[in-house]
């Protein structure tokens, strides 16, 4: 644990009864090149994460009142604290990250962007104030796993949360029909070997990568590769868009299977 201006030099446990506390000697550099050491104590409880949940048609946001013992040693009263909804993250990443297209620069699409390449096996549902088809289409394309408007009521939400963590890719059925509505040629189909073709079509039934594995007789860490690959070669960026590729190319017609002529 080092960098150009921290230098640990010395780490002790003081404490693992709940969580960890550990003692800390270090050295900070100073602004006239000097080091200068110092001494903390770091009580760590791992990563948190904090939401603060909107009633758009109360105008308030959620907030929970807890009693907590170190304000009340340092003379609040009855120790209770007004804070936002909060917990510790069972795992080194999230499963889900909504993200709001309309949120300040960089923006939605570039944050998207960011989630997937640091934390690729996250599930991001975009949300957007507009339905327009163009809208989820780009969020897809840089990497999004689901769309949906911000105009959904929040009991409608939770059930496409709970398939983004368990894998699946959500948009609302209007959308989907629309993606699924034109019919392109077939000259993406035609540059794929019939391999890839019975690859895109289960990707497109929207099979797991065990599932997909079995199919193919093939281990799931060698049908993850070759979905990725997939993927790369028909130009989407996930699944979803791949299943909305395949309906448009005509590939769950099933004289696909093994006559592409």
């Amino acid at each position: 644990m080092q960098s150009k201006k921290v230098n640990i030099i010395r780490e002790e446990l003081l404490s693992d009864n709940w969580y960890s506390l550990k003692k800390y000697d270090y050295e900070i550099l100073q602004k006239d090149g000097s080091w200068q050491k110092q001494t903390r104590e770091v009580y760590d409880r791992g990563n948190g994460a904090t939401i603060l949940l909107y009633n758009q048609a109360k105008n308030t946001v959620i907030l929970t009142r807890q009693f907590r013992l170190p304000t009340f040693i340092n003379g609040n009263p009855g120790g209770m604290l007004i804070e936002t909804c909060a917990g510790l993250l069972d795992q080194d990443q999230p499963d889900v990250a909504i993200i709001d297209l309309a949120m300040p620069p960089p923006g939605g699409l570039e944050a998207i962007r960011v989630v997937k390449r640091n934390y690729p096996r996250v599930g991001v549902l975009a949300l957007s104030g507009t339905e327009d088809i163009d809208v989820a289409i780009e969020a897809l394309r840089v990497g999004a796993d689901g769309f949906l408007p911000k105009s959904s009521e929040p009991k409608v939400l939770l059930p496409p949360l709970l398939a983004l963590a368990a894998g699946w890719s959500v948009m609302p059925r209007s959308m989907a029909a629309i993606l699924a509505a034109a019919k392109p040629g077939h000259a993406s189909l035609e540059r794929l070997t019939p391999e890839e073709r019975k690859l895109w079509r289960l990707v497109a039934k929207g099979l797991e990568g065990n599932d997909i594995a079995a199919q193919l007789l093939v281990s799931e860490r060698t049908a993850r590769r070759l979905i990725v690959s997939l993927l790369r070669r028909i130009g989407a960026a996930n699944r979803i868009e791949a299943a909305a590729l395949a309906g448009r190319a005509g590939l769950l017609d099933e004289r696909w299977d093994e006559h592409p002529d």
